[in-house]
């Protein structure tokens, strides 16, 4: 029986809902599938047949945690690959293009992206009315059926995307995202009436970057996830001075 692993990063649950998916349809095949959390689990890359890469888009690229894991893990990988992405822009973005070029012994013959509910709407942009967000993930469900049979089959799939914008992506994402991260997350805080001092928010935060000590401090390896301000079980967050509307419309548990 041929293996495959899905190889994911999941900040607030899209792309992980998506990995599960995926799985579902599989298992239906006749191919044995595991699925990788790079925050948890180790991959030995030669005991699979093919491989799915799947991750969120910041600043139109997978973010770093993914890129280093596939890097560190995958570098002698010989056989077929994957690569999705979750996203709130439902349009082609270059952040399969950049994750090629970067990693370029990676033999991915299909790709496409997967739109999904907006879970930045604390920061910018408009959260989803709860009908839009139904729709959009009944909708994932079956592009993610279809996607992973279609590279089962051997079909390939991928779009062109101007290498300026790539470059730009990769700019915007080391000097630009820094920099709007910081002026962001000045604006947040702790309700210190609601915060119990659980720890989830550091335990889960995947760069180890959050501490309450009293005061909130985020130092510069955060990714931007927001997991700690969806995953706080007193919702202790504040941005503005606001409570902070967590997101939660796929799963409450990473």
């Amino acid at each position: 029986m041929k293996k495959l692993a899905i190889v994911y990063f999941s900040g607030t649950g899209n792309t992980k809902y998506i990995a599960e998916k995926m799985k579902e349809t599989i298992i239906k095949t006749n191919v044995e599938v595991d699925l990788i959390n790079i925050e948890k689990d180790k991959i030995n890359s030669q005991l699979y047949d093919y491989i799915i890469i799947g991750g969120p888009v910041y600043v139109e690229r997978y973010p770093e945690i993914l890129l280093k894991y596939i890097e560190k893990n995958l570098s002698n990988y010989k056989g077929t690959c994957m690569m999705y992405s979750s996203q709130a822009n439902d349009g082609p973005t270059p952040v399969f293009k950049h994750a090629i070029k970067r990693i370029k012994h990676i033999n991915v013959t299909y790709y496409n992206y997967i739109a999904m509910p907006n879970n930045f709407y604390t920061f910018m942009f408009k959260k989803c009315p709860k009908d839009k967000e139904t729709e959009l993930l009944k909708s994932a469900s079956v592009q993610a059926e279809k996607m992973v049979l279609e590279f089962l089959e051997g079909k390939t799939n991928s779009y062109e995307i101007p290498n300026s914008r790539v470059i730009m992506a990769e700019v915007a994402y080391r000097f630009v995202y820094p920099f709007f991260r910081k002026v962001l997350m000045r604006k947040l805080e702790i309700d210190k009436d609601k915060c119990v001092k659980c720890g989830k928010c550091e335990k889960l935060c995947p760069a180890k970057s959050i501490r309450i000590d009293p005061k909130l401090k985020i130092n510069n390896n955060c990714t931007f996830c927001q997991r700690c301000i969806n995953t706080c079980p007193e919702n202790a967050f504040l941005y503005k001075g606001e409570t902070v509307e967590q997101y939660k419309p796929v799963s409450d548990e990473l």
